[in-house]
């Protein structure tokens, strides 16, 4: 790890150590941090003297996520080994890895799960869903432009291309298993075509609160600025949103604006994929949208993410996947916050029964919904 990670970690380890009233000597990898998930007053003091190189990846859900000491640095080694250069020339001059292992051990796995990102770009939202089981790998997808200086003005075809072939040198051949929340479903979906497309199989493909860009438009960057304004993208300290955040969903709104999926075509031979659905329940807004009257409320994907949900069926999805039974699941929390804590865990539990064939058992959990287009 280069040197300036070591600082850091050693930096935050002192801070935490002094607001624990310990030595720092005696702060081991088995000193229990649990409590801070529920001492907000304990919690706050620490993130207002985290390190400037780590404001942006320490927040609560770190605290919420992590129970010793030996959780917070190896937290710590992912957000650096992020930002190490890559080992080989990159046109796109990229200091970050595109696939991230979340968890597993990939020496002895026996399944693979690729997650692709969200409009922020990165992996690491997926950071939170604890382990689904020690034969299981969970990849987190980067964006090759995440915290490039070069602004991506591309389609969402150029990324499936560029994940695909990541995906491939990890995993050569299928069955796969692919998901991704938010934009992620679209990203996930293109990179399962372009796999079929090659004669590959995807076993399972996730799509975790997604909506189809079929009846839903791409997000109005105003929606973007006033959430980010009011701190509603997620379980930010009180620096609020990083500006980093912000412009990687407006250059992914780009992306979107240009999107129109097709329907999945498969070759013959080739077997179709089970199609999850996961729905978040909740609206994003806390106050009820009267609070925010600068939103424009007749744009229908604003809607979707802002008020509380009713419909809970393919809304779109299904016109993709002709002739194709879908199993569809909501869980509580809101769009932005179904992959922080506590929803995280019941997110890790539907995640779980999809990978390992279970949903067929957790009757109450999932429903499935006949297509007839």
């Amino acid at each position: 790890m280069p040197d300036t990670a070591v600082s850091l970690k050693e930096e935050l380890l002192a801070v935490i150590a002094e607001e624990l009233g310990m030595d720092i000597d005696d702060l081991s990898d088995d000193t229990d941090i649990s409590d801070l998930q529920n001492d907000t007053a304990l919690s706050r003091l620490i993130l207002k003297r985290v390190p400037f190189g780590l404001q942006d990846d320490i927040n609560r859900t770190t605290f919420q996520s992590c129970t010793d000491i030996a959780d917070l640095k190896a937290h710590i080694d992912k957000v650096m080994a992020l930002r190490e250069p890559p080992k080989h020339s990159d046109k796109r001059k990229t200091k970050l890895p595109i696939v991230l292992l979340l968890r597993g051990n990939e020496a002895t796995a026996k399944k693979k799960v690729f997650l692709l990102p969200d409009g922020s770009g990165s992996g690491m939202a997926y950071m939170s869903i604890p382990p689904i089981d020690p034969s299981i790998c969970l990849y987190g997808i980067n964006s090759p432009y995440l915290h490039s200086p070069e602004v991506f003005n591309g389609t969402i075809d150029d990324l499936a291309q560029i994940w695909t072939a990541e995906i491939q040198k990890v995993q050569p051949n299928g069955p796969y298993t692919l998901g991704g929340w938010s934009a992620g479903g679209y990203f996930s979906f293109e990179v399962s075509k372009l796999l079929i497309s090659k004669g590959e199989r995807v076993e399972k493909l996730i799509l975790i609160d997604s909506p189809c860009r079929l009846l839903f438009e791409a997000l109005p960057p105003q929606v973007v600025e006033c959430l980010a304004k009011n701190n509603l993208m997620g379980n930010w300290s009180e620096g609020g949103t990083p500006k980093w955040l912000v412009n990687s969903f407006v250059s992914t709104i780009g992306a979107v604006v240009k999107y129109m999926p097709t329907p999945m075509i498969l070759p013959d031979g080739i077997k179709a994929p089970e199609v999850f659905i996961i729905w978040a329940s909740e609206g994003v807004f806390p106050d009820g949208v009267e609070a925010y009257p600068e939103l424009d409320m007749s744009v229908r994907v604003t809607r979707f993410l802002v008020n509380k949900r009713v419909q809970f069926g393919p809304l779109g999805w299904d016109k993709l996947f002709p002739a194709q039974d879908i199993s569809i699941a909501k869980m509580p929390g809101s769009h932005f916050m179904i992959v922080h804590p506590p929803n995280v865990d019941t997110l890790g539990k539907l995640l779980g029964d999809v990978i390992q064939g279970r949903q067929a058992e957790a009757k109450n959990d999932w429903q499935r919904w006949r297509n007839r287009s």
